[in-house]
């Protein structure tokens, strides 16, 4: 199962790895964020919140390199979708991180079943 230290320490490299997207990171931190990506959201149970956070992150990422290659502007508008998606991201990990954690201290070992927020 996992805890919320394990979310919070893959929480931080996923930062690390769009710090150096944003630094002008290209190929190799795109597939860094999606075997990252893939290996998070496959250690919850099917969400598709977490799931649509999780394509939107990717996809803001993929954008910004793909059109700072090319010149594409404006930047900073795919700096700051970059940055919104990203809080959404995390705000769904960390919120499946507690459900988690709570259902651990219950003693409930059933499935999550999540309600969209």
């Amino acid at each position: 199962m996992i805890s919320t230290k394990s979310v919070n320490d893959k929480l931080r490299m996923v930062e690390q790895i769009l710090s150096g997207i944003e630094n002008g990171g290209g190929a190799i931190h795109l597939r860094d964020l999606a075997s990252l990506l893939v290996e998070m959201i496959g250690a919850f149970e099917r969400d598709p919140g977490l799931e649509a956070a999780t394509d939107d992150l990717y996809a803001a990422a993929e954008r910004l390199v793909r059109d700072r290659h090319v010149g594409v502007q404006p930047l900073v508008r795919k700096l700051r979708l970059l940055s919104d998606a990203h809080a959404r991201f995390r705000h769904r990990m960390e919120g499946m991180a507690d459900r988690v954690e709570q259902r651990e201290q219950r003693g409930n070992c059933e499935p999550i079943s999540l309600k969209a927020a």
